[in-house]
């Protein structure tokens, strides 16, 4: 990556740290520590949901922070950021223009709708998805440069 794409996602990534750096504040939701938690009461349930990849950066993230609420919100927040970097490598790869990548990833990173994806934890398999899709996207355009612009 040139040294004006890092610099340029560097700066977009300040920018949306910025604009979502509050929910660093926030306490978990309602939702958040009856499925966050570990409760050896609740440990045979299941909530509905097969989601292997997020369940198991769920599990990662509670054995380093516990029931620290900033830490959830921070891991929330980096995911978020993984994915404004996986869409930013996508478009610039797949369009070419500088310009094109920082606005597009702009729209997506602090548009209103993400605001659920970084303020809820259980939200944040949003990111985790969008970092895995637009990073194999990426990959593959790095891998087949025909593809893209």
């Amino acid at each position: 990556m040139p040294t004006t794409d890092r610099t340029a996602l560097a700066a977009l990534l300040l920018v949306v740290a910025a604009a979502f750096g509050r929910v660093l504040t926030f306490d978990l939701v309602h939702e958040d520590p009856r499925l966050l938690l570990p409760d050896p009461a609740l440990a045979a349930q299941t909530i509905g949901t097969w989601r292997p990849a997020f369940d198991l950066a769920l599990r990662a993230v509670g054995a380093v922070v516990g029931s620290w609420a900033p830490g959830w919100h921070a891991a929330a927040l980096l995911l978020h950021l993984g994915a404004t970097a996986a869409i930013f490598a996508f478009v610039r790869r797949y369009s070419g223009s500088l310009w094109a990548a920082l606005l597009g990833t702009l729209l997506f990173a602090i548009h209103p709708t993400r605001a659920e994806s970084v303020a809820s934890v259980l939200a944040s398999s949003d990111a985790l998805a969008a970092i895995f899709g637009f990073g194999a996207m990426a990959a593959l355009l790095a891998a087949r440069p025909d593809l893209g612009a």
